[in-house]
């Protein structure tokens, strides 16, 4: 499990979650977004966030982001 689950940013653009950085630190996941739909942590409100491919499975009703060309 990801020890930083519980940490999560609605920056549009990026991907939601964080992912440890090679010294154990908190930093945003660099994969490309490609995903859109709502999260709700355990305690709080839910949010519309953009998420990487890997990520997408924490979002509640996702839908697939336009291709950029």
């Amino acid at each position: 499990m990801n020890r930083y689950e519980e940490l999560f940013s609605i920056q549009p653009g990026r991907c939601f979650r964080y992912v440890e950085d090679d010294d154990g630190r908190p930093v945003g996941c660099p994969a490309p977004v490609e995903w859109r739909g709502h999260f709700q942590p355990q305690r709080g409100t839910a949010r519309l966030v953009t998420a990487c491919d890997a990520h997408s499975g924490g979002l509640y009703r996702p839908d697939p982001l336009p291709v950029r060309r």
